[in-house]
């Protein structure tokens, strides 16, 4: 190869290695960092996905927790599918019976929906941090005090401003 085809290859090489932009990381590992330890359980590695169809855009990230038999599960979901959940979220319902409840509330702040049921130890906690956006905190086995303590410790306001930040 000559040396005026080497610069030539070199040059074309470096404007398209130079022209080409940086992709960016994923949405949901914007996300992952707000997927805490909690003491006392065992956290598997957060996991995610980002999707981008056009108009269609959503990321999600999660992570589930043990400890022996009980289970935790957080997940994080920004995009249509995250609004459509949220509905029971927006009304305002309250439901108990003998064996637990369900009932609209406010949660640091946010507007939420709690479950638990006496009988399967088992409850969930939906958190609304925006119009598309929400929190979902589900647990089996451990107490509802304790599993809405372990949920203060999230840091909804940063999991909002990461979502927001889509």
């Amino acid at each position: 190869m000559s040396l005026s085809l080497r610069k030539t290859a070199s040059a074309a090489y470096l404007c398209a290695t130079l022209a080409t932009p940086a992709i960016a990381d994923p949405a949901f590992k914007k996300l992952q960092p707000y997927l805490i330890d909690f003491a006392g359980w065992d956290g598997d590695k957060a996991d995610g996905a980002s999707i981008d169809m056009g108009d269609t855009k959503m990321t999600t990230a999660s992570r589930s927790y043990h400890r022996g038999g009980d289970r935790l599960n957080i997940s994080i979901l920004i995009g249509a599918a995250a609004k459509g959940a949220l509905g029971p979220v927006m009304s305002e319902m309250s439901l108990e019976t003998a064996d637990g409840y369900m009932k609209t509330t406010t949660f640091a702040g946010f507007k939420a929906l709690r479950s638990f049921n006496s009988k399967e130890r088992s409850g969930a906690l939906l958190v609304a941090l925006g119009e598309d956006e929400m929190l979902n905190f589900n647990y089996t086995g451990a107490g509802d005090d304790e599993a809405m303590a372990m949920a203060q410790k999230l840091d909804l306001k940063g999991i909002q401003a990461a979502g927001a930040a889509k």
